[in-house]
């Protein structure tokens, strides 16, 4: 059990692990907090076909040539689509 700061009442911890297909700002955070359970932590494993599968935390690496060509047709295709909605 956490102590919620500035409220008075203990709130369970728990892991969830969400998969959405498409983000807004702040997404995660608003809906937990709706149902009563505030994100204390939030991370990150995976965007479009890239993990971080292999990294310690603070790690890095170079994106191969595919994973270049994928992000950019992603990319391309989110422009598009966002300029063809009123």
């Amino acid at each position: 059990m956490s102590l919620l700061a500035g409220v008075g009442k203990t709130v369970p911890t728990a892991w969830l692990e969400m998969t959405l297909t498409e983000g807004r700002n702040r997404q995660v955070r608003r809906m937990t907090a709706a149902v009563g359970f505030p994100t204390l932590r939030l991370v990150r494993v995976r965007s479009l076909n890239l993990t971080l599968e292999g990294l310690d935390p603070g790690q890095w690496r170079e994106l191969t040539p595919l994973e270049i060509q994928q992000v950019r047709e992603d990319s391309r295709e989110q422009s598009s689509s966002s300029r063809s909605t009123p």
